[in-house]
């Protein structure tokens, strides 16, 4: 029996700020790939956030390297991106331009560093409220999910919409997109999660 692997998100172990969930740490960005392996981690999901920290190597030109290298060094493997920063800048109807071009150089960073998924969480201004919602981000989407697809990157979306919904609509649309089910969400929004699952 394979042993299943445990990550964890950026910022977990030292944030920089308690005020908010999701933040970038760093200050000691580095420090936490060692300390996640030494408590028990396998990989560490990297943060595309709002706050966009200038020593994020998400955002700086020529980091893949060093990341890289920072893996081999830390024996912890990076595996998925979580993208916060579209939880601001809306990918859904109306949204930028300049959101949609940081999506597709984020799947090239992906590709780059053989990440294997983006987590899309669709929450604050970019709340997929609707099933008419969601159907009109996976048509808009269609062409950016197909080409992830086809080198092994895969959208994983998260949303508030309650796994029935979620189901239909991605059987109906054929869309490649996966979901990301968070379980402290989920009671949140008062859904039965065993059921849901």
């Amino acid at each position: 029996v394979m042993k299943p692997k445990i990550g964890m998100m950026q910022g977990r172990i030292y944030p920089d700020s308690m005020d908010k969930l999701q933040v970038f740490p760093s200050k000691r960005w580095e420090e936490e790939f060692y300390e996640a392996q030494n408590i028990g981690f396998d990989f560490l999901e990297l943060l595309y956030e709002i706050g966009e920290h200038q020593d994020n190597p998400l955002l700086k030109e020529n980091s893949i390297n060093g990341l890289e290298i920072l893996t081999v060094k830390s024996k912890l493997s990076m595996v998925s991106i979580c993208a916060d920063f579209f939880t601001e800048y809306t990918l859904l109807d109306g949204g930028d331009e300049m959101a949609w071009s940081r999506l597709s150089n984020l799947i090239n960073k992906a590709i780059e560093l053989t990440i294997s998924v983006i987590v899309i969480p669709f929450f604050s201004k970019s709340a997929i409220e609707t099933k008419e919602d969601l159907i009109s981000f996976l048509l808009k989407a269609e062409g950016l999910i197909s080409k992830a697809s086809k080198v092994g990157v895969h959208f994983c979306i998260e949303t508030t919409l309650d796994a029935v919904t979620l189901y239909s609509i991605l059987k109906s649309t054929k869309s490649k997109v996966k979901i990301c089910y968070d379980l402290g969400n989920s009671a949140a929004f008062g859904f039965d999660a065993p059921k849901e699952i």
